[in-house]
């Protein structure tokens, strides 16, 4: 089943209305207002009636017209509400439909097929399939603008090429390229015309016996500027040539490099904040909704989305928001035909109407009708869910779970990735950027690319500090002899004063963090800050948007432990859950409750609040659906003041003593009188735990799969897989965690190697 990044619903759930009855004791069909309009934005055979799109042949809500709704004992066939599906159809939720060629009921009932944005789903010999719009290009499951997508532009396997200092534009099925500003597209290539030695003052004008100054050919630079293949820059300012010659400043995507004083550094464009070494619209981005590090939760069946710098969600096809849920409304317990709406007690979910049982073909998962074969929230059997899926669509398939990914996204191992811009999986599913120390890597147009701190410049895959490092010294070409050191960017035979020779590399040990108060002495901060160095004692000062709490630094808009300030921990009620959301604790009662004056109550079946928080029922009597009786209906039993049904809650399951107990991030719930649970806040469900795949070391990615770290090293987890960070005292140097101060293949820093020599305090030095 298809289900790409945006969906139209194929008609899974409607209104259902009330009805009288005629035709010799038959019920008789209604007609509402409902308008039909245009239907370009549907399936070919579909119309769209109030903002969905319905086949008026088959509907039992919709049938013949937009508003005509069938009665409760009709089916919709040929556009007329029947007593009964003819012979060559089946009657899926009262549609009389083709199996082999319905797209809301392919193969069997309720398997709906799904279109990619721009496309839409169709059922062909009972299998699902796409058709895109007038106008798109289908390539594999998705249907593209190959005149103006510069991913597939001209063709589906035609990417245009990114240009340094530019961005590639795609224009009417041709590659081409928007320069940054102070930059001139010079045959594709973003160049500056006032320094380029080929493009000197316009495009192709090169010269050949002299350097570009100011747009000109001349003959030696001019002083204060510094030939750099026959371009003449200033070194102290020059984003190409930052502090020496080739030392260009990279940026991340929707930055502008700033070169200080020969220093690199990076600012946001407007509309962009700096968030560490990120650009991002904090309008736009749920990781950094309003701020940075607000992060914006995800529902099951949903995804997070950041709107004018308020979190919000969006469901997936077939699922509707109700406050920040996404439900199925044609089979939720609570939200049955319309948000808010919940069955009886003694009622289940059909349709999108609470019924007295499930019909054929679907099973009673605690009041919800479901069909175990599709339903990736009960797959094969009840709660057994599928999971959410991040930049996808997790599917069930003959009671298999699956994942469907969004437009532009690929499936690597279990996950949905931009292969374009996750460092994890750049440009393939096996392709991971290796973070240099000192820096972080990223990925851009499915190329890794190195991000140095400030003060460090990119020679490789490393990230230097050209005025001290021995290696790279003054450019990444330049090494100091064997007997030399670097300072200032300049070899000399001795450290000046004030500084201490740490394997060839000249240091104030009183501030560099690397040698602090001694050589290869690391300063080793916490997660989210950045180490410092005074007068040789180590410290820390916490990035933008956290905030330091002892030793830690904390995210104070969303940390539950720590929330608005540090110590200040959010308490979960019974039957809720408490996050913290822009710095306050914020109640979220679980299915079925509601909050009563900081409590989550059960309104249906709460003597003390029966129907509503003040309600409360009399001494001798019950609470049953939210009225106050004297006695429980049938089908209900008496546990205390309350009228339950013992068969699905879960606070009484199977006997008024048995309370369902839920793992941490659990909800429990009751099927069939016996206990089970379901995972929220973005964890999955792993043998008896709810785990958060994306922090557990033990089961990170994956339930069962664990991290593991070199010596010396301690495993981590983030949203993109396993890692490590190092023990104190010792400095990550690609895959291991060495001693800098005594290891003679990283002496003083990663990149030097003693050679024949011996590593002592961070120097190289003969025994």
């Amino acid at each position: 089943m298809l289900s790409p990044n945006t969906f139209w619903i194929l008609a899974l759930c409607a209104l259902v209305a009330t009805v009288g009855c005629k035709n010799g004791g038959g019920s008789t069909s209604t007609t509402d207002t409902i308008t039909q309009t245009e239907d370009k934005n549907c399936a070919p055979g579909l119309k769209q009636c109030d903002n969905a799109c319905f086949d008026l042949q088959t509907s039992p809500f919709h049938c013949g017209a937009c508003g005509t709704v069938c009665a409760d004992d009709q089916v919709c066939h040929d556009g007329e509400c029947k007593s009964a599906c003819p012979s060559g159809t089946t009657n899926c939720a009262r549609a009389c439909v083709n199996l082999k060629t319905s797209a809301m009921h392919c193969g069997e009932c309720l398997n709906a097929c799904f279109g990619p944005t721009n496309g839409f789903g169709v059922c062909t010999s009972g299998d699902c399939d796409i058709v895109c719009k007038d106008g798109f290009e289908r390539c594999g499951n998705s249907c593209v603008d190959t005149k103006s997508d510069p991913t597939r532009c001209g063709g589906c396997e035609t990417s245009c090429p990114t240009p340094s200092n530019g961005a590639p534009l795609c224009t009417d099925g041709s590659c081409g390229v928007l320069c940054d500003e102070g930059f001139s597209d010079c045959d594709g290539a973003c160049v500056r015309l006032s320094s380029s030695a080929q493009h000197c003052g316009k495009c192709g004008n090169a010269c050949t016996d002299g350097v570009c100054y100011d747009g000109n050919c001349v003959t030696s630079c001019p002083e204060g500027k510094t030939n750099c293949s026959q371009s003449c820059v200033d070194v102290q300012n020059d984003t190409q040539h930052c502090g020496s010659c080739g030392s260009r400043c990279d940026v991340p995507a929707n930055g502008v490099a700033v070169c200080s004083n020969g220093l690199c550094d990076f600012t946001c464009k407007e509309g962009f904040k700096r968030c560490g070494l990120k650009c991002v619209s904090t309008r736009t981005d749920p990781q950094n909704c309003g701020d940075c590090g607000k992060t914006c939760p995800t529902p099951k069946h949903g995804a997070a989305t950041c709107d004018a710098s308020s979190c919000g969600v969006s469901c997936e096809a077939g699922f509707t928001k109700c406050g920040d849920k996404c439900v199925n409304k044609t089979s939720d317990f609570f939200n049955c035909g319309a948000c808010g709406k919940q069955c009886n007690a003694n009622q289940v979910c059909s349709g999108g109407a609470c019924t007295t049982s499930c019909p054929g073909g679907t099973t009673n998962c605690s009041g919800s009708c479901v069909n175990i074969k599709s339903d990736p929230s009960h797959c094969d059997k009840c709660f057994n869910s599928c999971g959410t899926v991040q930049n996808g669509v997790a599917t069930c398939l003959e009671g298999q779970c699956g994942i469907s990914c969004n437009d532009g996204f690929k499936l690597c191992n279990g996950q949905c990735v931009d292969l374009n811009n996750d460092s994890a999986h750049c440009g393939s599913c096996e392709k991971k950027c290796a973070d240099p120390d000192y820096g972080d890597a990223i990925c851009e147009g499915g190329q890794c690319k190195l991000l140095c701190n400030t003060g460090r410049s990119v020679c490789g895959d490393a990230c230097v500090d050209l005025q001290s490092d021995k290696t790279h010294c003054g450019t990444c070409e330049k090494s100091c002899g064997e007997n030399e050191v670097c300072s200032g960017g300049s070899c000399t035979t001795s450290c000046p004063e004030g500084t201490t020779n740490c394997g060839g590399s000249c240091v104030d040990t009183k501030l560099n963090t690397q040698h602090c108060n001694g050589c290869g002495k690391v300063c080793t901060p916490p997660p989210n800050a950045t180490p410092t160095c005074g007068d040789g004692v180590c410290d820390f000062v916490c990035n933008e948007g956290f905030t330091r709490c002892g030793d830690s630094c904390l995210n104070l808009n969303n940390d539950s432990a720590h929330c608005g300030s540090c110590e200040k921990a959010c308490t979960a009620p019974e039957s809720g859950t408490v996050s913290c959301v822009n710095g306050g604790c914020a109640l979220k009662c679980n299915q079925g409750f509601s909050e009563c004056d900081g409590a989550c109550i059960n309104l249906k079946t709460d003597a003390g609040h029966c129907g509503s928080c003040e309600k409360t029922c009399g001494n001798d009597q019950v609470c049953a659906n939210g009225d106050c009786l004297t006695s429980c209906p049938e089908g209900t039993t008496k546990c205390g003041d309350s009228c339950v049904n013992t068969a699905q809650d879960p606070s009484h399951c199977g006997s008024c003593e048995t309370s369902c107990t839920p793992p941490s991030d659990g909800e429990s719930v009751c099927t069939d009188s016996d206990c089970g649970f379901v995972c929220k806040n973005g964890t999955t469900k792993c043998g008896d735990a709810c785990l958060d795949l994306t922090s557990d070391v033990n089961n990170c990615g994956a339930c069962a799969k664990s991290c593991t770290a070199p010596t010396n090293g301690v495993p981590t987890c983030g949203p993109t897989g396993c890692g490590f960070s190092c023990k104190p005292g010792f400095t990550k140097c690609g895959d291991s965690c060495v001693d800098t101060t005594n290891d003679d293949s990283h002496c003083g820093s990663c990149t030097t190697n003693c050679g024949l020599f011996t590593c002592r305090d961070g120097n190289c030095v003969l025994l």
